[in-house]
């Protein structure tokens, strides 16, 4: 009787370890999936801030050449472009310098 409980007891301790190294095994999986998926957010977000700047930046030269277009070609001159160098956008925070050119053919059309 003595063996039978000593295999038993022994068999015990073999089954908890296994199940020890495999939920080791598991942190250890679920710690690498969690890192690649931060990383993957913090590209996703440096990706949709950039893509926030080009969007204001993109605006904010539509607006430009929109007031320009607004302009008779007459009254154009260089004067009218120039360099701003604090130009925001929206609710946003972000700060572009923008630099019009304005040019003025002889025949009187837009460049």
């Amino acid at each position: 009787m003595e063996n039978r409980d000593f295999a038993y007891h022994e068999q015990c301790i073999q089954e908890e370890g296994i199940t020890l190294v495999e939920v080791l095994v598991s942190i250890v999986l679920i710690v690498i999936m969690a890192i690649a998926g931060i990383s993957n957010l913090v590209v996703a977000l440096r990706t949709s801030k950039l893509t926030e700047v080009n969007h204001a930046a993109t605006s904010l030269a539509i607006s430009k050449v929109e007031q320009l277009a607004s302009i008779d070609v007459l009254d154009l001159d260089a004067g009218d472009g120039g360099t701003e160098n604090s130009v925001t956008w929206s609710d946003f925070t972000f700060t572009f310098t923008r630099v019009t050119t304005v040019t003025v053919n002889a025949d009187n059309s837009r460049t």
